[in-house]
């Protein structure tokens, strides 16, 4: 897995992007009509991104490349070229990353976005969240960021980190992360957006903090969350409890911990199972436990 495009995934891009964004310049007029393509690729990135949002303000102008170029270039090329008019555009947070794509928070939904190359990767790197300006692009079977980024030369607070990083989790509990243009939610139920809700409010003690009033509501209002609240609140407290065990010289041990109590421990997990079925809790108790070994 991979956060940009392959190698060869990314020669295809930029060549039919750099084609488009030629292609666009002179049917409005922005470049002149002789511009060849080594001078385009010779244009600094400031005025290749205006040349860019030109682009955009047109309804057809894929649509016309297309016209233009059909014996041109491959099925695979139209086929990419149309589906770019399924862009994204606009105000973006990148609110985080996995190994796989990085996260970025758009008005309604959080898109899993891979960078072009390793170049444009860094661009989408740094202290989150970010406010960056871009298109996204249906790619393949991936959504893309087009590798003109602008920032806003902003810093965020905690709180207000916390509220995107928020707005992010919330989006994703009851939408996914949109993996594809045009975006397709996916349907997930609502018990099950509950629980995402939940994991991810309580996924730092950051986050947990902040959200704390919404989560002590949907956990009132959904008593079924209560065990995995309790499971999550034992995670956050068990931290503590493995420096101070510790610090006591314990090793090898597998504990049980209900919120922030030790109510058994064990040499192995199967002993510990065991303990804990003598001990002949409610199953909601049971599933309330958080199991850690040192």
């Amino acid at each position: 897995m991979s956060l940009h495009l392959e190698e060869r995934e990314f020669h295809v891009f930029i060549n039919l992007y750099t084609e488009l964004l030629l292609f666009s310049g002179k049917r409005n007029g922005s470049i002149p009509q002789n511009m060849t393509m080594q001078k385009f690729r010779n244009l600094p990135v400031s005025k290749k991104s205006e040349l860019r949002e030109g682009m955009y303000e047109s309804d057809d102008v894929f649509k016309a490349f297309l016209s233009q170029n059909e014996k041109k270039i491959s099925k695979e090329e139209a086929g990419l070229v149309a589906g770019f008019n399924d862009y994204e555009r606009g105000v973006f947070y990148v609110v985080g990353k996995t190994k796989e794509f990085f996260h970025l928070l758009g008005e309604k939904y959080t898109y899993g976005v891979k960078a072009i190359s390793p170049s444009s990767r860094d661009l989408l790197e740094g202290d989150y969240p970010l406010m960056i300006n871009t298109v996204l692009l249906p790619f393949q079977d991936k959504i893309i960021c087009d590798g003109l980024v602008s920032y806003y030369n902003l810093i965020f607070g905690k709180n207000t980190s916390a509220s995107l990083k928020s707005q992010a989790a919330g989006s994703t509990a009851k939408f996914g992360i949109i993996q594809s243009l045009p975006a397709i939610p996916q349907k997930i139920d609502v018990k099950e957006q509950n629980e995402r809700l939940l994991l991810s409010w309580m996924k730092t003690k950051r986050m947990f903090e902040y959200n704390e009033y919404e989560i002590y509501n949907l956990v009132d209002e959904n008593p079924y969350l209560r065990p995995l609240f309790n499971k999550e609140q034992g995670r956050h407290n068990s931290r503590g409890k493995k420096k101070v065990l510790r610090e006591l010289g314990i090793k090898s041990t597998y504990f049980a911990l209900f919120k922030d109590t030790i109510i058994t421990s064990a040499k192995n997990r199967k002993e510990l199972q065991l303990n804990i079925k003598n001990m002949k809790l409610e199953e909601d108790l049971v599933d309330s436990l958080f199991i850690f070994k040192i």
